[in-house]
């Protein structure tokens, strides 16, 4: 687990462009351990935003759908069982 981070502050930027963000999460100890999970992001299954009656949806399809990240979790995902589906929501 990365335990520092380097970054540049970018004051002009604009959040909601941001790709990726980060959380930090509680210094793990053996009764509250970090739990490793597979993070699944969907892209738009179509490229285009709505289908003319004489397009092929195989001319438009997106070659890749799913991407994968091995991240690592807080101890209340440990529950958790394979197939369970959750969506990580960010506050603050």
């Amino acid at each position: 687990a990365n335990t520092s981070i380097e970054m540049d502050l970018n004051l002009e930027g604009d959040f909601r462009k941001t790709k990726k963000k980060i959380t930090w999460l509680a210094q793990p100890t053996d009764e509250h351990p970090l739990v490793d999970v597979v993070l699944l992001d969907y892209d738009y299954l179509i490229t285009k935003k709505k289908l003319e009656e004489n397009d092929s949806v195989e001319d438009f399809a997106t070659p890749v759908t799913e991407f994968r990240e091995e991240a690592v979790a807080d101890v209340g995902v440990k529950d958790l069982k394979k197939g369970d589906i959750m969506q990580f929501e960010r506050k603050g």
